[in-house]
């Protein structure tokens, strides 16, 4: 099961959305022993560690920010300089 005992005693069906990725990796987990315990598989020699092989292969969706970077200027670089007669 995925869900915690607390989670079922909420009355929980589904995990939380939260532990969506952690669930996704152990349902992949599970099927990838299956395909291999049954012959299925198509990718050989078998990974020795299966969560390992998996967990480096997830698509991960952090990406750089595309926005350029912010700085704080001091207030006297931020205006024009002032001109004495």
């Amino acid at each position: 099961s995925q869900l915690t005992d607390k989670e079922l005693a909420q009355g929980r069906l589904y995990p939380p959305l939260a532990n969506i990725q952690e669930v996704s990796i152990n349902i992949a987990i599970k099927v990838t022993e299956y395909l291999y315990a049954n012959k299925m598989a198509f990718r050989y020699p078998e990974p020795e560690d299966k969560a390992k092989y998996i967990r480096e292969r997830i698509w991960r969706s952090e990406y750089d920010s595309l926005l350029p970077d912010v700085y704080e200027w001091p207030e006297s670089a931020s205006s024009p300089p002032q001109i004495t007669e």
